[in-house]
């Protein structure tokens, strides 16, 4: 209950103290000067106020058990009208009231109950129409709880929130409509990055885009999961482009999910067990266990092309503008035209099973189990580099910034420098299978069935964090069904993004983006995909 202190109302001068209940009144939730009775329903019908018109007695209400606890009488009905409008007031018979107790004394005897104060205010409020009262009520507020900010112009205001954190200066633009359109303005941020030091990135001038996803991903309340249910068993694939989620199933179906809608937008079937999905816009990529591929509209679900050609099962599809690369237990390499639906080369040259394919539009980089890595022209079709790991079973793959980073089954990781075509760096220091890799820069982060993410500088091969510990995962990476975000630059846990409470078991896949994160997540014997969004 918010008290009303020092309101004055054309000449009334009424200062609301503490110093008896008799005098006291109370502002409702929406702001109004007085507050006499919001329940009526619970009175009887001979002392219940009644309510007509625009629905006033709502708004300049209270229970009637506080007015009568402040005035120790019984609550009773006087019905004050206004033209057409009636204003409806519980409140104690003046007279009766005047007769009982003895009003104060001094300036608060003007305003008791049974005063001529108090009525000429009653009075006074009656007499006012709804725009009138709400009017009342704004300048109420205004002398009660001023807004120092208004007196100062905006430069002046503009240099007092460029001096705040960017944690405070988030908190302040909810202070009212002046201070977020002030908050929001990009030269404000940047200068308060700049005079605080304050920028995550360690890049400087971090807008306030920036610094609002920064602060979602790691400060502010996450937002509750979309669950996406269409699957009917484990999803053994997924990729994500733009608004679209697309995944694959052993039921032997694709699903396209709209992330903004949260609901599933079609399913296709019509393929064995799904090994590997891509998406790029309208295209959907599959392939699976019958050898073949298959090219899908994603708006309409229908089936553009069915692919033929590989003798055994695709493990691996990486598509690129109208091209796609896939490889498989054949021990071939292939390219295809997707939009056209033909094949426009086999590449030819491992001796076991292909396992994982990356492609870039230019070259073709492939992995098979025997821990051979092969780099080839998707023009002329030559194989411009052909490594042989240490270690076998190549189970990831990444290519980029000059390098190519292979994974494998006994826990190394190999650099290969595509420019000297020499190997760079042996990394050791996982104790199981190497599951995901993901390559930015000079940094390499690799994630590992025992549970650990060890962060690598691939210019030394040194390791410059390892994730893990006492906030690690419990059991092999995201199977103890959490995600967690680190900072990689202290190499510290910066919270939890799932629990298992939120996912429900062991979390399949991870895709992230600045502004989403989206996991398959296994329950029981099918899966969901679910997307958290930390802030909108």
């Amino acid at each position: 209950m918010t008290l009303c202190r020092d309101l004055e109302v054309d000449g009334l001068d009424m200062d609301m103290s503490t110093r008896s209940t008799e005098d006291m009144f109370t502002r409702s939730e929406d702001g109004l000067a007085i507050c006499l009775l919001e329940d009526v329903k619970q009175q009887a019908p001979s002392e219940t106020a009644t309510s007509r018109g625009d629905g006033m007695a709502t708004c300049l209400t209270r229970t009637a058990s506080d007015f009568e606890t402040a005035a120790n009488l019984p609550a009773k009905n006087i019905t004050v009208s206004h033209g057409d409008r009636a204003v409806d007031a519980a409140v104690g018979a003046a007279e009766e009231g005047s007769s009982r107790t003895s009003p104060p004394s001094g300036r608060d005897g003007e305003l008791g109950r049974g005063s001529a104060g108090f009525r000429r205010l009653l009075s006074l409020l009656s007499s006012l129409d709804r725009r009138e009262l709400l009017c009342l009520q704004q300048q109420a507020h205004d002398i009660m709880f001023p807004d120092f900010s208004s007196w100062l112009p905006d430069e002046i205001l503009m240099d007092v929130l460029s001096r705040l954190s960017p944690r405070d200066l988030v908190r302040a633009g909810g202070a009212s409509r002046r201070w977020q359109a002030l908050a929001g303005d990009e030269g404000v941020w940047r200068r308060c990055c700049r005079l605080t030091g304050a920028d995550p990135t360690g890049e400087g001038g971090m807008t306030r885009e920036g610094w609002m996803q920064w602060l979602g991903w790691t400060e502010l309340p996450l937002l509750a999961p979309k669950v996406l249910k269409g699957h009917d068993a484990v999803i053994r694939c997924m990729d994500v482009d733009g608004d679209r989620i697309v995944t694959g199933s052993s039921d032997k179906t694709v699903a396209v999910w709209s992330a903004a809608a949260g609901r599933l937008e079609t399913r296709m079937s019509g393929q064995s067990e799904v090994t590997c999905v891509q998406v790029l816009g309208d295209l959907v990529v599959s392939a699976g266990r019958d050898c073949c591929l298959l090219v899908w509209d994603a708006a309409t679900g229908r089936l553009r092309h069915r692919l033929t050609g590989h003798d055994g099962i695709v493990w691996s599809v990486a598509l690129h503008g109208a091209r796609a690369a896939s490889c498989s237990d054949d021990k071939t390499a292939r390219l295809w035209d997707v939009v056209a639906g033909t094949q426009k080369a086999v590449l030819r040259g491992h001796e076991t099973v292909v396992r994982v394919v990356c492609f870039d539009g230019r070259r073709l980089v492939s992995g098979d189990d025997a821990g051979c890595v092969r780099v080839w022209n998707a023009e002329t079709r030559a194989d411009e580099h052909v490594w042989q790991a240490r270690s076998r079973y190549i189970m990831v793959l990444q290519y980029g910034f000059g390098v190519v980073v292979s994974g494998h089954s006994d826990g190394a990781v190999h650099v290969w420098d595509t420019g000297t075509g020499r190997l760079r760096h042996h990394l050791t220091g996982h104790t199981g299978w190497v599951t995901g890799l993901c390559l930015r820069h000079d940094r390499l982060l690799s994630g590992c069935r025992d549970g650990t993410a060890i962060l690598w500088n691939i210019s030394d091969g040194g390791v410059v964090h390892r994730l893990g510990g006492a906030n690690g995962h419990r059991q092999r990476l995201t199977r103890d069904g959490r995600v967690k975000l680190w900072n990689t630059r202290r190499g510290t846990l910066v919270r939890d993004l799932v629990t298992p409470d939120v996912s429900g078991g062991p979390v399949k896949h991870v895709w992230a983006d600045p502004g989403r994160l989206v996991c398959a997540v296994q329950n029981n014997t099918s899966d969901r995909p679910r997307e958290i969004a930390p802030f909108l």
